[in-house]
């Protein structure tokens, strides 16, 4: 349902089929399969080989959108908090990446573009334009 009008109401669903229901984030669904300390299906990016449960961690999945979970760790175990990072606005850190951009701005028509025009969705293929047309 990602980037669709699409709109309904929990309740009405729940009246409807007579048995609670409720609607989540994709990612928080994905967040609770992926939410154990089992060290052979999660792997630590960085410098660190030590998986440690105390910590908190996160999951970004590229698909229509691109979507992210937190799991912050809390005295009761940890919970899964649904993100909307891929809706942020790519800071550049150079002229370069600037022209990137700003180049992919125009294309789109858009004032700003984030991380989901760049890495997921329909608008995925985004960054070769700005490429072609700078000559990179």
């Amino acid at each position: 349902m990602t980037n669709t009008d699409l709109s309904f109401d929990e309740r009405e669903i729940s009246n409807e089929l007579d048995v609670p229901v409720l609607v989540i984030n994709d990612l928080v669904a994905l967040g609770h399969a992926f939410n154990v300390d089992d060290s052979s299906v999660l792997k630590p990016i960085g410098e660190s080989d030590a998986i440690r449960s105390n910590e908190t961690r996160a999951i970004a999945c590229a698909g229509t959108g691109l979507g992210m979970a937190i799991f912050p760790s809390h005295k009761k175990g940890r919970g899964v908090v649904p993100s909307e990072g891929g809706h942020v606005r790519i800071a550049t850190v150079d002229a370069y990446e600037r022209e990137l951009v700003d180049a992919a701005e125009q294309e789109l028509g858009l004032q700003a573009v984030t991380w989901e025009h760049f890495l997921s969705g329909p608008d995925s293929s985004t960054y070769t334009v700005p490429l072609r047309r700078l000559g990179k």
